[in-house]
């Protein structure tokens, strides 16, 4: 069995959380636990010098590819 990073323990302990003490479905567990994780990475990624919309979309950009990266993407 392989390791786990920290974001994919994270992200397996929000999905649990979700699903049995939530009593959410499935689906939406994984959505709870993706969203998490993503604002996890958005949060992390270094600040640049760039402004407006387009700094907020290549920052939603970059953290939505690191996660699909590390296998994870938003269920639906």
């Amino acid at each position: 069995m392989s390791a786990l990073s920290p974001l994919s323990e994270e992200y397996e302990e929000r999905l649990a959380i979700a699903e049995y003490d939530g009593h959410q479905t499935q689906v939406q567990a994984q959505r709870a636990a993706y969203l998490d994780a993503f604002i996890a990475v958005l949060n992390a990624l270094p600040y640049e010098e760039i402004s407006g919309e387009k700094w907020l979309k290549q920052r939603v950009k970059a953290a939505q590819k690191w996660l699909l990266e590390q296998g994870l993407r938003l269920p639906g």
